[in-house]
């Protein structure tokens, strides 16, 4: 879709100044998501777990934003994440299978 707007004689600097900002606060709410994801067993405390979940509440509304799909990864991550880590307080160092 970038390089829609980069090469369409329609958009205007505005339109691609404002889809790059939306996927730039993307990629910086996947920052935040992963370092809480990736806290180990009994690391997260109450403020980790609001971070993580207005974090969430932030990465669906820019991904709704930026008309992208949700995968199935993505569903698990809005949906699934912050129940698991607070059951499980951590799974960063949980072993791999």
């Amino acid at each position: 879709m970038l390089t829609w707007l980069l090469t369409s004689k329609m958009s205007s600097t505005e339109d691609i100044h404002k889809h790059c900002t939306v996927h730039s606060n993307i990629c910086a709410t996947l920052d935040t998501i992963s370092s809480k994801v990736r806290m180990k067993y009994g690391e997260p405390n109450e403020e980790d777990f609001n971070v993580l979940e207005k974090a969430l509440q932030n990465l669906d509304f820019l991904w709704k934003s930026a008309g992208l799909s949700y995968t199935p990864k993505v569903h698990s991550v809005l949906v699934h994440a912050l129940e698991q880590i607070k059951e499980c307080q951590g799974i960063g160092d949980m072993p791999q299978r």
